[in-house]
């Protein structure tokens, strides 16, 4: 589609139109994307979606990293064994440095109680073995996350990387690091449930990839500035922890998500009419409109999160990366988006990842030193760690016949080429 400048909206008659509708059957759900040729000759085809049974071979599976047995605790202490009342989640992710190890052990002690109760036949409320999943979705987050050290002063091995802009005010060299310091906290305040898929009884992981791979294509077409991508991925999936959605929604979603994080990110934002158009008229505007409504209400208007792609760019800096390297770095990070188990992991940690991933891919002998702990703050363990489990998804998508979107998009000469790189072993 052509942008017209001064009203921001798009010209009708040269576009490429994509229509994707998401219809129940017996059997299958099908995306069905109709494509006008243009200058560039591509065109979509049929997609079907699976239906609720896993038809993945074990090999085909990602390891899913974060599902190992968290760790028991030695001795609850009295104090502890006594509590009689809660701990607050949002409070815990406000201060997880102080708070983190004691809500961990309070949150396993309401697990036994809550199983104990429905052992011994005291209560037969359902809505018990509801909180046993919340409360071990909270061990799993809080056993998961890594909360940074204070910051020290810097060390002399280390070099200076915002030396260069202390002549800049817009570069605000002199409070970078605090800034960096707040993202990290704000972060952990935002994080979202690595299971928050378990809510959905229509909607599949893959579902959910066929989506995020579609909303690329129209986030390409519609010349989008990056960070509405990766809004738009986190509005739908804070949705859909919350709120359980038919598959006749989940598009309906998808485009009003990308509406709502253009209206956030974007100077000339793609107007209502565009969305029911590239949707090849699946959805009205007033059905788009009352879903915006929606979701708005349901998320409570807080859409302000860290964005992996903003810590890459500070990480970046302080990896000296070129621009092939960067670009490479947002391919894997726009391939993660795909992925329903993102969340297992902190959006700092999968742009560390993604930059230690891409050096490795690009021939550097040293992934992670003294510079690179010092400004991200994560150590190569944990880095490593999450690396490799974003390297395996790299793989999986790569093989993937369906899932081609951003394959395509990073195969471009405007994005350097990158997915011409071989995959590597970590």
């Amino acid at each position: 589609m052509i942008r017209n400048p001064s009203t921001g909206s798009f010209n009708r008659g040269t576009e490429n139109t994509i229509g994707v509708a998401l219809r129940s059957s017996k059997n299958t759900t099908s995306v069905a994307t109709t494509t006008s040729s243009n200058s560039t000759g591509t065109s979509l085809s049929r997609v079907p979606l699976t239906d609720r049974t896993n038809t993945e071979t074990s090999q085909q599976r990602v390891i899913r990293t974060k599902n190992k047995d968290i760790p028991k605790t030695t001795v609850i202490s009295e104090e502890l064994a006594n509590y009689k009342g809660d701990m607050d989640f949002a409070e815990v992710m406000r201060n997880p440095r102080e708070l983190k190890d004691k809500a961990i052990v309070i949150y396993r002690f309401k697990v036994e109680e809550i199983k104990k109760l429905i052992h011994d036949g005291k209560s037969e409320d359902p809505s018990l073995v509801q909180s046993v999943k919340k409360y071990l979705s909270y061990i799993e987050l809080l056993s998961s996350i890594y909360v940074a050290p204070p910051r020290g002063s810097r060390p002399s091995s280390v070099s200076d990387i915002d030396i260069s802009d202390n002549t800049d005010p817009q570069a605000v060299s002199e409070y970078v690091l605090n800034i960096h310091d707040y993202l990290l906290q704000r972060e952990l305040e935002s994080l979202l449930l690595p299971n928050f898929m378990e809510k959905q009884k229509e909607i599949t992981e893959r579902m959910r990839s066929i989506l995020m791979d579609w909303l690329v294509e129209v986030h390409r077409m519609f010349k989008l500035l990056p960070e509405t991508l990766f809004l738009t991925a986190y509005i739908i999936d804070s949705y859909l922890q919350q709120k359980e959605v038919s598959r006749d929604n989940l598009q309906l979603i998808g485009i009003t998500a990308m509406l709502i994080a253009s209206k956030y990110e974007e100077i000339y934002a793609p107007e209502c009419n565009d969305f029911v158009y590239i949707s090849d008229g699946a959805y009205t505007k007033r059905q788009i409109l009352d879903m915006e409504n929606k979701i708005l209400s349901k998320l409570e208007f807080k859409l302000t999160t860290p964005l992996s792609l903003q810590f890459l760019r500070r990480y970046s800096k302080a990896a000296g990366s070129d621009y092939s390297v960067h670009t490479l770095c947002k391919f894997i990070l726009e391939t993660m988006i795909l992925d329903s188990n993102i969340h297992t992991f902190q959006q700092s940690l999968l742009a560390c990842s993604s930059v230690y991933i891409a050096r490795k891919m690009t021939g550097c002998t040293e992934l992670w030193d003294e510079t690179m702990h010092y400004y991200t703050s994560f150590p190569e363990s944990k880095v490593r760690e999450c690396a490799e489990y974003v390297n395996q998804r790299l793989k999986l998508t790569r093989a993937s016949t369906t899932l081609r979107a951003i394959e395509k998009k990073y195969s471009l000469a405007k994005f350097g080429q990158v997915t011409s790189i071989s995959l590597v072993e970590l």
